[in-house]
């Protein structure tokens, strides 16, 4: 349905800027990253998806009252050219959009929120950009940022570049991707070998 989706909107070819799990306030900072990369970008398009589906409402109030034209994934019809923004009113779709992704941005992470998985985008080899508010996560955390997986920016100011470095440089986002990979299966085999090492622990 991603691919239909693509098409209806007229975004086969366009970089993408998918931001995942937000929450209020970085949703915003997103939304004025995009608007300046835009300048130098006039095909990026942004995929905007709240944490809590509920919020859409709100998050499209803001994507209005800031001028951006955007389509609702549960109101996709044909005719939405011209549309620079996919607000995600649903459960369980966004993780088929960090596969078409040019840019990942995990959300909770600008906010005392703790983060979302940040892993998330590297099942499909897409390096994850998350603010420094991680503490939920911090494992996955630490591991992408040593790996050079994954940026940590310390707060909303910082964006616009991050994402202005990876949408320029298309071979450096597709090495820290491979290696955002990478870490995924490092923390996977870490665990299995915890799992199997505590087995007999376990047993009840």
């Amino acid at each position: 349905r991603t691919r239909e989706a693509l098409r209806r909107l007229g975004w086969e070819t366009s970089p993408l800027l998918v931001a995942g799990s937000t929450h209020p306030v970085e949703e915003e900072a997103v939304v004025a990253a995009f608007q300046q990369l835009r300048r130098g970008h006039p095909g990026l398009r942004l995929v905007l998806a709240p944490r809590h589906p509920e919020r859409s409402p709100d998050a499209a109030a803001m994507l209005t009252r800031l001028g951006v034209r955007f389509a609702l994934w549960s109101k996709l019809g044909e005719g939405l050219g011209d549309r620079e923004c996919l607000l995600v009113d649903a459960m369980g779709v966004l993780p088929a959009w960090y596969a078409f992704a040019a840019v990942c941005f995990v959300g909770g992470t600008l906010v005392p929120v703790g983060g979302h998985n940040l892993l998330e985008p590297a099942v499909h080899g897409k390096p994850s950009v998350f603010g420094p508010h991680t503490f939920h996560t911090e494992q996955s955390a630490l591991a992408l940022v040593r790996s050079g997986g994954g940026v940590s920016v310390r707060g909303p100011e910082e964006l616009a570049a991050v994402f202005g470095k990876l949408l320029a440089a298309p071979e450096f986002s597709r090495k820290a991707g491979e290696k955002a990979r990478e870490t995924l299966a490092g923390l996977q085999g870490g665990i299995e070998r915890t799992l199997a090492h505590l087995g007999p622990c376990l047993e009840v």
